[in-house]
């Protein structure tokens, strides 16, 4: 239960930086349960050994109008996520947040329509070094795609060993 309320919280899809310090995770704010249902990214902050309370990740990160999901943190901070914003090649698309400084993002960009096709993207994961990514498409299975020379390569549809019914 969320201090002083009669809601529930829940959190999904921890990540956490390097450094162990900053967590990110999809969640309902309690508090805007009744008026808005649909999932945000949030983080938290490691002080002093105790997780703060999360706080959701704004602009240009997480956005009033659109859905965003998903979070992976990779080892230079930045943020790969889900969000079905504009300028994506699908209903759900990848996108990549650069790490700047103090917590903060630059714009994010689709990481480009040879990963994101228009069966969508969700349940991702990316390495920590950016070597490859891991993805589910819409009722299609589970997908991974490695990086060459600094780019996604077309994702391999992982067999029925890890695709089963």
């Amino acid at each position: 239960m969320f201090p002083n309320s009669d809601f529930e919280i829940w959190a999904v899809g921890m990540t956490i930086t390097q450094d162990g310090n900053t967590m990110f995770f999809l969640g309902i704010n309690p508090e805007n349960q009744v008026d808005r249902a649909s999932p945000d990214i949030y983080t938290s902050k490691k002080i002093k050994g105790k997780w703060q309370l999360p706080t959701r990740v704004g602009e240009p990160i997480t956005t009033d109008e659109y859905l965003e999901s998903y979070p992976t943190v990779v080892a230079d901070g930045s943020l790969y996520f889900t969000s079905n914003r504009p300028g994506g090649v699908s209903k759900m698309d990848i996108y990549r947040a650069q790490y700047l400084r103090a917590g903060k993002f630059d714009t994010p960009v689709s990481i480009g329509p040879v990963v994101n096709s228009e069966l969508g993207s969700g349940d991702t994961f990316v390495s920590s070094d950016e070597s490859y990514l891991s993805k589910r498409a819409e009722a299609a299975g589970m997908y991974v795609s490695f990086k060459k020379n600094d780019a996604w390569q077309t994702p391999v549809y992982l067999s029925e060993l890890i695709n089963t019914k």
